[in-house]
């Protein structure tokens, strides 16, 4: 049956098509053809014709004031035209060009070519969403942007299809973010302060000759903004897909004196400017985002443009009320903290401060048992990748069996940062660490000289225990985790965290101070612990 259709549907067209030189009452017959589940009206006419027979009134008025029928002349091209019933047509005459153009795309495309998530770009630069779904009597139903379309005409340069009201269109993602009110105005700030204005001389029209015999133009300024484009995400493009986040002014002047309050407690120091950044890095992606990504209990995170963690369990966005825009979706911020993993980027020091220290200091913070100072060694002079990185070398604490006949040998290190002077003095602060999850990394120096197991504990609790052959993988830090913030990671052996140890957790609601017990055993009598670094960094649980 459906084969009988189409050879009548293609002697229909052949024969509608052969009688061009009628006159108009004679050739404008109409047949119809189901293409896809939609019944098809067939018209020999051009788009222009047979929205001049009076079917839509209004529509054929906004496209002749709007100059559509000039610009179909001029190209002679294939359309598709997209029209609406005189009673959902707009009255306001604003904007009357763009809402025409929202509705005409330069292409024929019939409802078989159409597919489920498609996206076309109408005449307004705008791209339309279609949306193909098979109702409940086997019908495809299509729609474009939400407006359903509820009849087909193919026409001689095109289609023309029916909708049940004007295709709405969107704002694009810059559109929107320029359109936010006050309320929204320092994440707004954020954004559009990256932008940069470039003079376009050959679209520049020269008007005249200054004072210096300078050309004088009427001046078109292009603005782009190359902050976000080097991370693939173009704000005025109407061909991306994207989904930004919005959080108020007070969610983000929250957030940022959590963050500052917290770091205070912990005796971190880091750059406003951080927090800051992070507050807009982390609302741009170059996906578009469906409601469900941010309810999914399994997975929980997502990773901006700018590599920001978005934990969807944590921080929350308004999914009752998405804002849909040409070039991808934006939801409101309900709630905002900035992650524990960016308030503390990693802790790392070295063992080899021993000996500037006091002997009452040394006590406290080195609590040796079964071991003595030996020396502090360097194996690496003190070097720098360049770009204003400081110099770092390798230098390591050798700490020495007391009495070689004892089994174990105990180093119970209590974690500190120290601040050396010119002059020998110096000043220490512990390091707390908050509840969280972590990671820990070490280093020994010349790892030949372990000759022992180790047990590595923090504050108590067994991380890991190291055999002899194990300890050789720990050497200094020059592999292992990651770098220092801001590092491009060019030269990898530069300041790393070390081997990787294991994972731990601090418990309570309480920062803690960082107590690193270290158990040589098994030993062959002649063991030297060459103790040259220690890691933590915030994993990415640590949110």
């Amino acid at each position: 049956m459906k084969t009988l259709k189409y050879i009548l549907y293609t002697l229909i067209v052949a024969m509608t098509f052969t009688a061009c030189d009628e006159e108009w009452d004679n050739h404008y017959k109409q047949q119809n053809a189901e293409v896809n589940s939609n019944e098809v009206e067939i018209v020999n006419a051009t788009v222009k014709q047979y929205m001049n027979s009076g079917s839509y009134v209004k529509m054929n008025t906004l496209f002749e004031n709007a100059g559509v029928y000039e610009s179909m002349n001029n190209q002679n091209l294939l359309y598709t035209v997209f029209v609406v019933k005189d009673e959902y047509m707009p009255d306001t005459d604003v904007n009357l060009k763009f809402i025409a153009n929202a509705h005409i795309t330069t292409a024929s495309v019939s409802p078989s070519n159409m597919a489920d998530g498609q996206r076309i770009v109408m005449w307004n630069d705008k791209y339309v969403t279609i949306s193909k779904m098979i109702d409940s009597e086997n019908e495809s139903q299509i729609s474009l942007n939400g407006s359903k379309v509820v009849k087909v005409i193919k026409v001689n340069n095109g289609y023309i299809y029916e909708l049940d009201n004007i295709i709405p269109t969107p704002k694009s993602l810059l559109e929107v973010l320029q359109s936010l009110n006050d309320e929204y105005s320092v994440f707004k700030e954020m954004v559009l302060s990256k932008n940069k204005e470039t003079f376009d001389k050959e679209a520049s029209t020269p008007i005249g000759v200054d004072e210096s015999g300078n050309t004088v133009y009427d001046s078109v300024i292009i603005v782009t903004n190359p902050y976000f484009l080097a991370k693939k995400i173009d704000l005025s493009s109407e061909s991306g897909n994207y989904t930004m986040l919005i959080p108020s002014n007070e969610l983000i002047e929250k957030a940022l004196s959590e963050a500052k309050s917290k770091i205070k407690s912990w005796n971190v120091e880091r750059h406003d400017s951080i927090f800051e950044n992070w507050c807009f890095q982390s609302a741009f992606f170059r996906e578009k985002y469906t409601p469900d990504y941010f309810v999914d209990d399994v997975n929980i995170d997502l990773t901006s443009a700018f590599g920001c963690q978005w934990r969807t369990s944590v921080n929350k966005v308004d999914t009752e009320n998405p804002i849909t825009m040409s070039n991808g979706i934006a939801y409101y911020i309900t709630s905002l903290k900035i992650p524990q993993n960016v308030l503390i980027w990693r802790y790392k020091d070295y063992f080899k401060w021993y000996p500037n220290l006091t002997a009452s200091d040394k006590d406290k913070y080195f609590n040796l048992t079964n071991l003595v100072f030996s020396k502090i060694n360097t194996e690496v002079s003190a070097w720098t990748p360049g770009g204003g990185w400081p110099a770092i070398d390798n230098t390591a604490a050798w700490f020495v069996l007391e009495d070689a006949n004892q089994l174990d040998a105990t180093l119970d290190y209590t974690a500190f940062r120290m601040n050396l002077r010119p002059n020998g003095s110096y000043t220490v602060s512990e390091y707390l660490l908050p509840p969280g999850e972590y990671s820990f990394h070490f280093g020994v120096g010349q790892a030949s000289k372990m000759k022992s197991k180790l047990d590595i504990s923090i504050n108590g609790e067994l991380l890991r225990s190291l055999a002899v052959s194990e300890i050789s993988s720990y050497s200094r830090d020059r592999f292992g985790g990651g770098g220092p913030e801001f590092y491009n990671m060019s030269d990898t052996k530069y300041d790393r965290d070390g081997g990787q140890i294991g994972i731990f957790t601090i418990t309570g609601e309480q920062a803690v101070p960082v107590r690193l017990t270290f158990r040589a055993y098994d030993h062959d009598g002649s063991t030297t612990s060459y103790m040259h670094h220690w890691c933590i960094r915030p994993t990415i649980n640590c949110y």
